[in-house]
């Protein structure tokens, strides 16, 4: 037993000292190859001195050192400045109801980029695996989800939109044998953004207000509820309604971008009126130098020509 510690003590020796037997190859060996030899290593070195001798925490400092240079971490979506559409999602979703799915793909996700407008909550979901989806890619599922529900008198089906930054699911609920809700010639649901209207320095009370006036010349009821947070217009109508509503918006962001255009000049000569004024001081500021080395270089004139040839100091 005890040439038995003895040949382990040995060969820990060579694997602490550099160029041993244990580390054949040196220079010529690759980053992995090193790796998998200093594990080796690393357990002989544990039999042979124990888990807390210096020598073996000097080498698991070196293998974690070598482990995060064969493989880096992988960056995450912040890092990679990806759209939040564009996080990945990872999830073994067990089943249950639609809103529970959206809520495991954005907490697998770690963003906060979905809406969802559910007229009955609760709806089932089948079982999911994702693996490294798009987040636009796992709400995608949904759209035109539909089916069923208990007792088969209704049915139910969604549509996933993108506007601006968010991903909105809607639901829709008929009854059997009535119209379709996404049928263009019944009623609809649909969700549209107005904030960069609002960001362009329209008022919120006159994009709704303009939106109004264009409806009642429709002469049909339409129903409208503005979410202020997401700046969301939710309207339900006809498809007369919904494309009222979308020719309005339009105008308007036609007219907010000539306006932001006609503005741009008026950006331009004041960006150049301040580099005039910081010229300005720039030059300012060399002639107080050059002023300054002047004045020096008299004093220096004047201080030579009163010295007399082969004077001592």
């Amino acid at each position: 037993m005890f040439r038995g510690l003895l040949a382990a003590v040995v060969v820990a020796g060579a694997v602490l000292g550099s160029g041993g037997a244990a580390r054949a190859g040196g220079d010529d060996q690759t980053m992995y190859e090193k790796y998998m030899q200093a594990k080796v290593d690393l357990g002989v070195l544990k039999r042979a001195k124990g888990e807390n001798d210096p020598g073996v925490k000097e080498l698991e400092a070196r293998i974690a050192d070598m482990h995060a240079q064969i493989y880096p971490p992988t960056p995450t979506a912040q890092e990679m400045n990806l759209h939040p559409f564009d996080y990945p999602v990872t999830l073994d979703f067990p089943g249950g109801t639609v809103e529970q799915y959206i809520e495991a793909v954005q907490s697998s996700a770690g963003v906060r980029c979905v809406v969802s407008f559910l007229a009955k909550p609760g709806i089932p979901f089948p079982k999911v695996s994702l693996k490294g989806a798009r987040v636009a890619s796992a709400i995608g599922v949904l759209n035109s989800y539909e089916g069923d529900t208990a007792g088969g008198a209704t049915h139910y089906k969604h549509a996933v939109r993108q506007e601006d930054d968010l991903l909105v699911v809607r639901q829709e609920i008929a009854e059997r044998g009535k119209t379709d809700p996404f049928d263009p010639r019944g009623q609809q649901s649909r969700v549209f953004a107005i904030k960069s209207l609002i960001d362009g320095g329209l008022k919120t009370e006159d994009v709704l207000s303009a939106v109004e006036a264009a409806l009642k010349m429709s002469g049909s009821e339409t129903t409208m509820n503005y979410h202020r947070e997401t700046a969301l217009l939710m309207a339900r109508g006809g498809i007369e309604q919904m494309a009222t509503i979308d020719q309005v918006l339009d105008r308007l962001e036609g007219d907010v971008k000539r306006s932001l255009k006609e503005k741009e000049p008026d950006n331009t000569v004041l960006n150049l009126r301040v580099s005039v004024q910081q010229l300005a001081k720039q030059l300012e500021t060399m002639q107080a130098a050059l002023q300054e080395q002047t004045k020096h270089m008299k004093e220096l004139e004047l201080e030579l020509s009163q010295k007399k040839p082969g004077r001592a100091e």
